[in-house]
């Protein structure tokens, strides 16, 4: 179960970071202001990628070694998957009004 759900975790994170891309890349509002600190000096997608790869590496490498366990797992997916639906929710609203 746990392989499943950092599974899981691997997708709603590389979907998160993805449409935080696209909302940047059409003019949307950073409304993390250490992230929109980040984007402003170094770039949306490296800013992305700074906290994406060591995060997902680190995750996967805490799984494999059995030292995170459904509480960790957990603790990452549901406000990832929070922050990927909000994304999502605004990209939309751009798109539609």
């Amino acid at each position: 179960m746990i392989i499943t759900l950092m599974i899981l975790f691997l997708i709603v994170y590389a979907i998160e970071g993805y449409t935080t891309v696209i909302a940047k890349q059409r003019g949307l509002r950073e409304a993390n202001p250490a992230m929109r600190w980040l984007y402003n000096k170094i770039g949306v997608i490296p800013g992305v990628l700074l906290f994406h790869i060591p995060v997902s590496v680190g995750t996967v490498y805490a799984v494999l070694i059995e030292q995170a366990g459904l509480t960790f797992i957990l603790l990452l997916l549901i406000p990832f998957t929070l922050v990927m639906i909000n994304n999502l929710y605004w990209l939309y609203r751009d798109k539609h009004g």
